[in-house]
């Protein structure tokens, strides 16, 4: 049953939240909890805290979604990290039709960008009654059968227990370093078993690929709470509420995020803190000890691209934004709900950081833009990647034109040129094919964020500036924590406009080799 709080009562827990700080148990066994208890109004009582004051009234407009309660440990051994943990899922079925099973992934299985670790599901329950655990697709998926089909605006409780290892040194050569430890930083990426995104299609159930993005997931809340040693600095998506001594030395650390798609977890004792604000907003960056200087830049950097974005896109509507310094194989960055990795080799001291300005900008720039396109608006990483890659890649030329000027803006678009055209001499797929059509990194980084990039940049001296943000803004309001597709970000920039672009959109999106000219 969908339930709903007015405005007023959820101005008034705000209210009550600032004149007195929730506290909440370190540790709650869920297990315990009725299978069948609504969470919905808790988690609005508790996730206000992860919103800033004017988005608060967002969670009760999105209306019943999936909610995660996680309890991760994390232990470290001779032989590397271990993890345990225990969940709760309270899942809805919002998809119009009945369903006879649910799926899970469980991405570290996938190997590739994962490296070489795993995640197991040892034990599940579905509204309080055990449920075999049928794996597919490499183990990287998991089929549970329902007893009765779950009916439109059902709602079940899955309970599960699962464990983790996670590879050392970025095992694999196409590891993303992602869920990984190296360096005494342990990062995890998807760690938990995950709900398989549905669509019109069906179940999502998609092969892993060592380029491009693994993980399509829809809009969930999540409270976690991380259980690991004192001398752990622990960086996750969503705000922390406490952290509670325990026995041995351990402390557990204890989360809520907003309306998101996934929650990432990193922890190192090397790690230091800067942090300031932007609007209602705190931006945290976390550097690894003696790169205060890198730390600093980071945090300018993110307060301007936060600022800028906020006005061209739309408010960010979460409290908190973090960045984390972090040893990265390849990547110059990499995206989650709330947090932006940044890799460690643009860091360094400021006579480096001088050198590496430009690039630092652009990889900050495009992994915040991510807030903005992914995160907030979702879409199908792997059938339509470009939906986010080529807009956040475009976020970054916003940047640079209009926070370091028009020279820098001009400097990226000829690398996005330069890129585009060596990639498009060695494939023929247009800049809105599926991931499986792009052979590397380096085909895949040339045609769908360059490429797409490079149709921004046509469509807004098309448009014009008013039009096109006004554009950009309507695609945030109509699509925030939902999933878009190609079909609906083209058919509303002719709404906005008032005009047909069809020439345009065939010349770069969907012929298979775009015969735009790099003198044009």
């Amino acid at each position: 049953m969908r339930v709903k709080l007015s405005l007023i009562l959820i101005s008034a827990l705000i209210l009550i939240l600032l004149l007195s700080p929730l506290v909440l148990p370190s540790k709650a066994p869920v297990r315990d909890e009725p299978a069948s208890a609504p969470a919905w109004t808790w988690a609005l009582f508790s996730q206000v805290q992860a919103m800033t004051p004017s988005a608060v009234s967002e969670l009760e407009e999105i209306g019943p979604i999936p909610q995660y309660r996680l309890w991760l440990d994390v232990s470290f051994t001779a032989d590397g990290p271990r993890l345990s943990g225990h969940g709760r899922l309270d899942y809805i079925n919002n998809e119009g039709v009945a369903l006879n099973e649910l799926y899970l992934r469980l991405y570290p299985n996938g190997g590739l960008t994962y490296g070489s670790g795993s995640l197991s599901l040892d034990r599940v329950m579905i509204n309080g009654k055990p449920v075999k655990p049928l794996l597919e697709l490499g183990e990287t998926a998991v089929r549970l059968e329902l007893e009765e089909p779950l009916l439109p605006g059902e709602t079940l409780v899955l309970e599960m227990d699962f464990s983790g290892e996670v590879p050392r040194d970025f095992s694999g050569p196409a590891s993303y370093g992602i869920y990984d430890y190296t360096g005494g930083m342990l990062k995890l990426a998807n760690w938990f078993p995950i709900l398989a995104a549905y669509d019109e299609d069906g179940w999502h159930l998609d092969p892993f690929y060592s380029w491009g993005d693994a993980v399509y997931s829809e809009t969930a809340l999540f409270e976690v709470r991380i259980t690991a040693p004192a001398e752990q600095m622990v960086v996750a998506t969503g705000t922390e509420l406490e952290a509670v001594p325990q026995e041995g030395g351990r402390v557990t650390h204890h989360y809520v995020s907003g309306p998101v798609r996934d929650f990432f977890v990193a922890m190192s004792p090397e790690l230091e803190r800067l942090t300031s604000q932007v609007g209602e907003t705190v931006i945290n960056s976390y550097y690894l000890k003696g790169d205060e200087a890198g730390g600093r830049k980071a945090l300018e950097m993110a307060m301007a691209a936060l600022e800028l974005f906020n006005l061209r896109f739309g408010p960010y509507p979460f409290a908190e934004l973090d960045l984390l310094e972090t040893p990265l194989p390849w990547a110059g960055g990499v995206e989650y709900p709330g947090i932006v990795l940044i890799s460690d080799k643009l860091y360094g001291p400021p006579e480096y950081l001088a050198r590496k300005e430009p690039f630092f900008a652009m990889i900050l720039s495009h992994e915040v833009a991510h807030q903005w396109w992914y995160s907030l608006v979702g879409n199908d990483v792997i059938r339509e990647p470009w939906l986010d890659e080529a807009l956040a890649t475009y976020s970054s030329g916003i940047y640079a034109q209009e926070v370091s000027g028009e020279a820098a803006y001009q400097e990226l678009l000829s690398g996005w040129w330069y890129n585009y055209h060596r990639a498009r001499a060695q494939v023929e797929a247009p800049i809105t094919a599926p991931l499986e059509q792009f052979h590397n990194n380096s085909i895949y980084y040339g045609i769908v964020y360059c490429g797409g990039a490079l149709f921004y940049h046509e469509l807004r001296a098309i448009l014009g500036d008013e039009v096109f943000f006004a554009g950009l803004q309507e695609y945030l309001q109509r699509f925030k924590y939902g999933v878009a597709t190609t079909g609906e970000l083209l058919a509303l920039f002719e709404e906005v406009s008032g005009r047909e672009l069809d020439e345009l959109y065939n010349r770069w999106l969907f012929a298979p080799v775009n015969m735009v000219s790099a003198e044009a």
